[in-house]
């Protein structure tokens, strides 16, 4: 059993050092244990004065024979990360200033630890599902939407090639025309509306880029069910960041936190090769061919929950659990209460447990930052301005 602590300095002190930590040790791996000095005997003797005549003799006599038994190095400890392990570490630097040292108490308003979100479980459920499969292809939904990408692909095609056969016309505005613009007058080409800078936008995101994603993803399935993996672990975390603060009647405190969750898993048995390819997952399917699914998805991930729902519970692992948690505090006294000294703390805790069960997390609403990148407002501004017209081409998307 691993356990001890560490204590530098008290609540009265400048510095204040807290750490304490609770385990259970790995087993030697008798592999790496080597021998250092083998056994041998150990004879003891002593000196004995023998007087014969005017004569002085000193006789060695043996008094003790020792057998030393041999020396082996300590081995190492097998790291397999089934041992449950507990470190709390407490860390605050403290300023006098007006009033006396232990002025402020300490995490006041504090909220720790601060547990991953149930979207970043979604997340992580992911990412884990990911890696039992080997690749993230999903056949039955990449079917499903043929239907649509042919039809697309189609219209693309014939649109370049009417284009290209303007231009050896030499007919420029026809060959504008065909791309997605119209031309005033004679050779004269109306610049593109927002109506078609629209329709091109949502071709874009929601059909081509998807299309070459899945055809990797395919590419990626293909190698790995060709050829038997090499690993039969693997690791994957999520973290979340979060910023608050606390506004007390002594003092201000400001906090940022992060918060580390992380699965080890060791595989029993591969994955079948049916609902690695997503063949036994048709709720996933139903799901992407609804319209507007992908901007459900957007504020609630329900279609990762569904492919985490069909991979996850199929699993033969053993897990790991492990969580850090990280919170930094920065606090300050009224100096006009005669408290003005301020605080620098930090505080870690970590926590690994052995054989837990991973199950998928439902999802909850949220609104992340990721709302308000570049591509996300292109595709709401993109699919509202679409709403009031209707799409001028084929309105084929594989993710429409």
């Amino acid at each position: 059993m691993t356990t001890g602590s560490v204590l530098i300095g008290n609540t009265q002190t400048n510095l204040y050092y807290n750490k304490s930590w609770n385990g259970t040790d790995g087993a030697i791996d008798t592999k790496t244990i080597r021998l250092i000095r083998p056994s041998y005997t150990k004879i003891h003797v002593e000196k004995v004065k023998v007087k014969i005549g005017k004569r002085t003799y000193i006789h060695h006599v043996v008094t003790k024979r020792e057998v030393i038994p041999a020396k082996y190095s300590r081995g190492r400890r097998i790291k397999s990360g089934e041992h449950s392990y507990t470190m709390d570490e407490v860390r605050i630097n403290r300023s006098q200033g007006v009033g006396p040292i232990g002025w402020l108490s300490d995490w006041t308003g504090a909220t720790f630890p601060v547990p991953i979100s149930n979207n970043g479980m979604v997340t992580l459920g992911s990412r884990m599902s990911k890696l039992a499969k080997g690749h993230s292809f999903n056949s039955s939904v990449a079917f499903a939407e043929i239907d649509k990408t042919l039809a697309m692909a189609t219209s693309t095609v014939q649109r370049f090639s009417r284009s290209i056969a303007a231009l050896r016309k030499g007919n420029i505005a026809d060959a504008a025309r065909h791309l997605g613009t119209s031309h005033r007058g004679a050779g004269r080409v109306k610049p593109l509306g927002t109506k078609e800078v629209a329709d091109a936008w949502l071709e874009l995101q929601f059909g081509w880029k998807p299309l070459l994603s899945d055809v990797h993803d395919a590419g990626q399935a293909m190698a790995y069910h060709c050829n038997e993996p090499r690993y039969t672990k693997g690791r994957e975390a999520v973290t979340e960041k979060r910023s608050y603060s606390y506004h007390g009647p002594t003092q201000n405190n400001y906090y940022e936190s992060r918060s580390t969750l992380g699965y080890n898993v060791i595989y029993m048995e591969k994955l079948s090769v049916p609902r690695s390819l997503g063949l036994l997952d048709p709720v996933s399917t139903v799901w992407e061919r609804l319209p507007f699914s992908f901007v459900v998805d957007w504020f609630i991930p329900i279609g990762t929950y569904l492919e985490n729902y069909n991979i996850l519970p199929h699993v033969n692992g053993q897990y790991t659990k492990t969580e850090k948690y990280v919170i930094d505090e920065v606090a300050f006294g009224y100096a006009g209460s005669n408290l003005g000294g301020s605080n620098i703390g930090k505080r870690v805790l970590f926590i690994r447990t052995p054989n837990v069960t991973l199950y998928p997390v439902k999802p909850e609403f949220h609104l992340p930052h990721s709302q308000a990148n570049t591509v996300r407002l292109g595709d709401s501004l993109a699919i509202l301005r679409q709403s009031v017209e209707g799409f001028t081409h084929s309105g084929n998307f594989t993710r429409w």
